[in-house]
Protein backbone atom coordinates (compact mmCIF):
# COMPACT_ATOMS: atom_id res chain seq x y z
CA UNK A 1 0.00 0.00 0.00
CA UNK A 2 1.41 3.45 -1.38
CA UNK A 3 1.54 5.90 1.96
CA UNK A 4 -0.67 9.11 1.26
CA UNK A 5 2.26 11.42 1.05
CA UNK A 6 3.59 9.42 -1.75
CA UNK A 7 0.30 8.65 -3.63
CA UNK A 8 -0.15 12.54 -3.81
CA UNK A 9 3.01 13.37 -4.82
CA UNK A 10 2.84 10.97 -7.45
CA UNK A 11 -0.89 12.41 -8.76
CA UNK A 12 0.86 16.11 -8.44
CA UNK A 13 4.11 15.24 -10.21
CA UNK A 14 4.29 16.25 -13.67
CA UNK A 15 3.98 13.83 -16.70
CA UNK A 16 7.14 14.43 -18.62
CA UNK A 17 10.38 13.39 -17.18
CA UNK A 18 12.99 15.84 -16.47
CA UNK A 19 15.56 17.32 -18.65
CA UNK A 20 18.70 15.36 -18.85
CA UNK A 21 21.03 17.70 -18.29
CA UNK A 22 19.33 18.83 -15.04
CA UNK A 23 20.43 17.81 -11.51
CA UNK A 24 16.55 16.02 -11.36
CA UNK A 25 17.47 14.07 -14.82
CA UNK A 26 20.95 12.92 -13.07
CA UNK A 27 19.75 11.59 -10.20
CA UNK A 28 17.06 9.77 -11.64
CA UNK A 29 19.47 8.55 -13.94
CA UNK A 30 21.55 7.62 -10.85
CA UNK A 31 18.76 5.78 -8.96
CA UNK A 32 17.78 3.41 -13.01
CA UNK A 33 21.60 2.44 -12.79
CA UNK A 34 21.44 1.75 -9.25
CA UNK A 35 18.86 -0.25 -9.16
CA UNK A 36 19.76 -2.35 -12.32
CA UNK A 37 22.93 -3.25 -10.80
CA UNK A 38 23.12 -7.17 -10.15
CA UNK A 39 25.52 -7.63 -7.10
CA UNK A 40 28.67 -10.03 -7.68
CA UNK A 41 28.32 -10.02 -11.54
CA UNK A 42 30.98 -8.76 -14.06
CA UNK A 43 29.93 -5.29 -14.98
CA UNK A 44 28.90 -4.64 -11.19
CA UNK A 45 31.72 -2.36 -10.80
CA UNK A 46 31.30 -0.27 -13.70
CA UNK A 47 27.77 -0.35 -13.43
CA UNK A 48 27.97 1.22 -9.59
CA UNK A 49 30.84 3.38 -11.34
CA UNK A 50 28.14 4.71 -13.91
CA UNK A 51 25.68 5.35 -11.05
CA UNK A 52 28.06 6.91 -9.07
CA UNK A 53 29.12 9.41 -12.44
CA UNK A 54 25.57 10.17 -12.10
CA UNK A 55 25.03 11.32 -8.56
CA UNK A 56 28.33 13.59 -9.29
CA UNK A 57 27.19 15.54 -11.99
CA UNK A 58 23.11 16.40 -10.27
CA UNK A 59 26.13 17.32 -6.72
CA UNK A 60 27.75 19.66 -9.95
CA UNK A 61 24.19 21.03 -10.93
CA UNK A 62 21.86 21.31 -7.84
CA UNK A 63 21.95 24.09 -5.96
CA UNK A 64 22.19 24.93 -2.33
CA UNK A 65 24.89 22.85 0.01
CA UNK A 66 22.08 20.92 1.74
CA UNK A 67 21.34 19.54 -1.49
CA UNK A 68 24.96 19.41 -2.61
CA UNK A 69 26.00 17.40 0.17
CA UNK A 70 23.61 14.77 0.08
CA UNK A 71 24.46 13.52 -3.67
CA UNK A 72 28.24 14.12 -2.89
CA UNK A 73 27.57 11.68 -0.01
CA UNK A 74 25.33 9.51 -2.19
CA UNK A 75 28.11 9.58 -5.04
CA UNK A 76 30.98 8.70 -2.73
CA UNK A 77 28.48 5.30 -1.27
CA UNK A 78 28.52 4.21 -5.00
CA UNK A 79 32.12 4.80 -5.50
CA UNK A 80 33.13 2.44 -2.57
CA UNK A 81 30.74 -0.37 -4.47
CA UNK A 82 32.10 0.30 -7.10
CA UNK A 83 35.58 -0.24 -5.75
CA UNK A 84 34.24 -3.19 -3.81
CA UNK A 85 33.14 -4.73 -7.05
CA UNK A 86 37.03 -4.02 -8.97
CA UNK A 87 36.50 -0.40 -10.41
CA UNK A 88 39.86 0.68 -10.32
CA UNK A 89 38.66 4.23 -11.08
CA UNK A 90 36.59 4.52 -8.74
CA UNK A 91 38.24 5.38 -5.47
CA UNK A 92 39.76 8.41 -7.68
CA UNK A 93 36.92 9.80 -9.04
CA UNK A 94 35.73 9.10 -5.07
CA UNK A 95 38.50 11.55 -4.17
CA UNK A 96 37.92 14.11 -6.74
CA UNK A 97 34.53 14.62 -6.30
CA UNK A 98 35.07 15.08 -1.89
CA UNK A 99 38.13 17.34 -2.77
CA UNK A 100 35.69 19.45 -5.15
CA UNK A 101 33.08 19.43 -2.43
CA UNK A 102 35.69 20.02 0.60
CA UNK A 103 37.01 23.09 -1.64
CA UNK A 104 33.69 24.84 -1.38
CA UNK A 105 32.80 23.68 2.07
CA UNK A 106 36.58 25.72 2.93
CA UNK A 107 34.60 28.89 0.82
CA UNK A 108 31.81 28.74 3.35
CA UNK A 109 34.41 29.65 6.50
CA UNK A 110 34.80 28.74 9.83
CA UNK A 111 32.16 27.05 12.03
CA UNK A 112 29.65 26.45 8.86
CA UNK A 113 28.15 22.75 8.19
CA UNK A 114 31.05 21.42 10.94
CA UNK A 115 29.55 17.94 10.13
CA UNK A 116 30.19 17.94 6.78
CA UNK A 117 33.22 18.61 6.84
CA UNK A 118 34.25 16.12 9.57
CA UNK A 119 32.56 13.70 7.14
CA UNK A 120 34.32 14.83 4.23
CA UNK A 121 37.84 14.64 6.13
CA UNK A 122 37.06 10.91 7.57
CA UNK A 123 36.36 9.89 3.63
CA UNK A 124 39.28 11.34 1.87
CA UNK A 125 41.50 9.69 5.03
CA UNK A 126 39.67 6.30 3.84
CA UNK A 127 39.81 6.44 0.17
CA UNK A 128 44.23 7.86 1.39
CA UNK A 129 44.22 4.15 3.13
CA UNK A 130 43.01 2.43 -0.35
CA UNK A 131 45.04 4.16 -2.85
CA UNK A 132 47.60 2.47 -3.57
CA UNK A 133 49.10 4.70 -5.82
CA UNK A 134 48.46 9.11 -5.95
CA UNK A 135 45.69 9.32 -8.37
CA UNK A 136 46.32 11.65 -12.11
CA UNK A 137 45.80 15.26 -11.60
CA UNK A 138 42.33 16.05 -13.19
CA UNK A 139 41.36 18.65 -15.77
CA UNK A 140 41.07 22.06 -15.16
CA UNK A 141 37.69 23.16 -15.04
CA UNK A 142 36.71 25.99 -17.47
CA UNK A 143 37.35 29.50 -15.57
CA UNK A 144 33.09 29.94 -16.55
CA UNK A 145 32.25 27.14 -14.63
CA UNK A 146 34.55 28.23 -11.60
CA UNK A 147 33.00 31.46 -11.51
CA UNK A 148 29.39 29.94 -11.53
CA UNK A 149 30.21 27.33 -8.52
CA UNK A 150 31.72 30.46 -6.04
CA UNK A 151 28.49 32.62 -6.81
CA UNK A 152 26.50 29.76 -6.45
CA UNK A 153 27.99 28.83 -2.64
CA UNK A 154 27.97 32.52 -1.65
CA UNK A 155 24.39 32.92 -3.09
CA UNK A 156 23.85 30.32 -0.29
CA UNK A 157 25.55 31.68 2.70
CA UNK A 158 24.85 35.35 2.45
CA UNK A 159 22.12 36.58 -0.01
CA UNK A 160 22.52 39.22 -2.30
CA UNK A 161 20.07 40.72 -5.23
CA UNK A 162 20.70 39.39 -8.39
CA UNK A 163 19.73 39.73 -12.03
CA UNK A 164 18.45 36.80 -13.33
CA UNK A 165 18.96 35.70 -17.07
CA UNK A 166 15.71 34.07 -18.46
CA UNK A 167 16.43 31.77 -21.25
CA UNK A 168 14.06 31.95 -24.28
CA UNK A 169 12.11 28.11 -24.58
CA UNK A 170 9.86 26.85 -26.71
CA UNK A 171 7.42 26.20 -24.18
CA UNK A 172 7.13 27.33 -20.49
CA UNK A 173 8.30 25.20 -17.38
CA UNK A 174 7.32 25.33 -14.47
CA UNK A 175 10.06 25.53 -11.88
CA UNK A 176 10.50 22.55 -9.60
CA UNK A 177 11.64 23.39 -6.44
CA UNK A 178 11.36 19.86 -5.37
CA UNK A 179 14.48 18.74 -2.97
CA UNK A 180 16.42 15.77 -3.71
CA UNK A 181 14.79 11.73 -3.16
CA UNK A 182 15.11 10.73 0.28
CA UNK A 183 17.51 8.19 0.87
CA UNK A 184 15.11 4.98 0.85
CA UNK A 185 15.52 2.85 4.11
CA UNK A 186 13.86 -0.44 3.48
CA UNK A 187 15.88 -2.05 6.48
CA UNK A 188 14.27 -0.14 8.74
CA UNK A 189 11.30 -0.40 7.29
CA UNK A 190 11.38 -4.42 7.22
CA UNK A 191 13.09 -3.95 10.94
CA UNK A 192 9.93 -2.15 12.29
CA UNK A 193 7.14 -3.95 10.70
CA UNK A 194 9.23 -7.18 12.02
CA UNK A 195 9.34 -5.81 15.66
CA UNK A 196 5.60 -4.51 15.29
CA UNK A 197 4.57 -7.80 14.43
CA UNK A 198 5.88 -9.39 16.89
CA UNK A 199 4.89 -6.99 19.81
CA UNK A 200 1.46 -8.24 18.18
CA UNK A 201 2.11 -11.54 19.43
CA UNK A 202 3.43 -10.93 22.64
CA UNK A 203 0.29 -9.62 23.02
CA UNK A 204 -1.70 -12.39 22.27
CA UNK A 205 0.73 -14.85 23.91
CA UNK A 206 -0.63 -12.63 27.29
CA UNK A 207 -4.21 -12.86 26.04
CA UNK A 208 -3.84 -16.85 25.74
CA UNK A 209 -2.61 -17.36 29.21
CA UNK A 210 -4.84 -15.27 30.80
CA UNK A 211 -7.60 -16.96 29.25
CA UNK A 212 -5.79 -20.77 29.86
CA UNK A 213 -5.26 -19.47 33.34
CA UNK A 214 -8.77 -18.41 33.63
CA UNK A 215 -10.17 -22.16 32.43
CA UNK A 216 -7.60 -24.28 34.63
CA UNK A 217 -9.12 -22.07 37.70
CA UNK A 218 -12.52 -23.56 36.31
CA UNK A 219 -11.77 -26.71 36.18
CA UNK A 220 -9.97 -26.83 39.34
CA UNK A 221 -13.07 -25.31 41.13
CA UNK A 222 -15.06 -28.77 39.97
CA UNK A 223 -12.76 -30.94 41.60
CA UNK A 224 -11.92 -31.64 45.35
CA UNK A 225 -8.33 -32.95 46.83
CA UNK A 226 -7.70 -33.82 43.47
CA UNK A 227 -10.64 -35.58 42.94
CA UNK A 228 -13.87 -34.70 40.73
CA UNK A 229 -16.79 -33.11 42.54
CA UNK A 230 -19.70 -35.58 42.91
CA UNK A 231 -22.27 -32.99 41.44
CA UNK A 232 -19.73 -32.10 38.66
CA UNK A 233 -20.23 -33.63 34.76
CA UNK A 234 -17.58 -35.47 33.84
CA UNK A 235 -17.61 -34.36 30.20
CA UNK A 236 -18.01 -30.42 31.27
CA UNK A 237 -14.66 -31.02 33.11
CA UNK A 238 -12.88 -32.98 30.41
CA UNK A 239 -13.57 -29.74 27.71
CA UNK A 240 -12.43 -26.97 30.01
CA UNK A 241 -9.08 -28.61 30.51
CA UNK A 242 -8.69 -29.44 27.02
CA UNK A 243 -9.63 -25.89 25.98
CA UNK A 244 -7.06 -24.90 28.81
CA UNK A 245 -4.24 -27.47 27.52
CA UNK A 246 -5.06 -25.50 24.35
CA UNK A 247 -4.68 -22.30 25.13
CA UNK A 248 -1.40 -22.71 27.04
CA UNK A 249 -0.05 -23.95 23.80
CA UNK A 250 -0.91 -21.48 21.98
CA UNK A 251 1.01 -19.11 24.01
CA UNK A 252 3.68 -20.96 23.74
CA UNK A 253 3.79 -20.95 19.85
CA UNK A 254 3.15 -17.24 20.08
CA UNK A 255 5.65 -16.23 22.81
CA UNK A 256 8.22 -18.06 20.19
CA UNK A 257 7.14 -16.53 16.99
CA UNK A 258 6.61 -12.80 18.61
CA UNK A 259 9.89 -13.54 19.84
CA UNK A 260 12.05 -14.34 16.64
CA UNK A 261 9.96 -11.90 14.54
CA UNK A 262 11.01 -9.05 17.57
CA UNK A 263 14.33 -10.02 17.44
CA UNK A 264 15.02 -10.00 13.59
CA UNK A 265 13.29 -6.62 13.59
CA UNK A 266 15.61 -5.02 15.90
CA UNK A 267 18.99 -6.52 14.06
CA UNK A 268 17.71 -5.16 10.69
CA UNK A 269 17.07 -1.39 12.28
CA UNK A 270 20.71 -2.17 13.53
CA UNK A 271 21.77 -3.27 10.48
CA UNK A 272 20.41 0.04 8.66
CA UNK A 273 21.93 1.97 11.47
CA UNK A 274 24.66 1.37 10.52
CA UNK A 275 24.77 0.62 6.50
CA UNK A 276 27.33 3.75 5.58
CA UNK A 277 27.10 7.54 5.98
CA UNK A 278 25.17 8.30 3.27
CA UNK A 279 22.34 6.83 3.67
CA UNK A 280 21.51 9.05 6.92
CA UNK A 281 21.34 12.33 5.76
CA UNK A 282 17.67 13.65 4.63
CA UNK A 283 17.25 15.81 1.93
CA UNK A 284 15.22 18.86 1.83
CA UNK A 285 11.64 18.48 -0.04
CA UNK A 286 9.99 15.81 -1.96
CA UNK A 287 11.22 14.15 -5.00
CA UNK A 288 9.28 11.22 -7.09
CA UNK A 289 11.58 8.89 -9.20
CA UNK A 290 10.45 7.59 -12.74
CA UNK A 291 9.21 4.11 -10.46
CA UNK A 292 7.29 3.51 -7.29
CA UNK A 293 6.46 0.72 -5.01
CA UNK A 294 8.68 -1.21 -2.13
CA UNK A 295 11.51 -2.78 -2.76
CA UNK A 296 13.79 -4.75 -0.29
CA UNK A 297 17.09 -5.17 -0.73
CA UNK A 298 19.84 -5.92 1.79
CA UNK A 299 24.28 -5.74 1.66
CA UNK A 300 26.89 -6.94 3.62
Amino acid sequence: MIAPAVALSLLLAPTTPPPLDSWQGHEAKCRRLEDAVVPGSREAGADYMAAGDECRRAFETVPGMEQRSYFVFEAHRLYQLAHEAGEATALCADARALAAFATELAALGPGVQTRDQTDVEQMQAQITVQLAAPCPEPEAAPEGQVRDTQASIASDVIPVPVVQTVRPSASPALRDDRGPARPRRPLRIAGGTAVGLGLGLGAGMIAALVRGAALHAQAASMTHEGRLAPEADVGRFKDIDARGRRSDVAAIGLGVAGGVLAVVGVALVIVDARKGRAPRRVAVGSSVLPTAGLRLTMEF
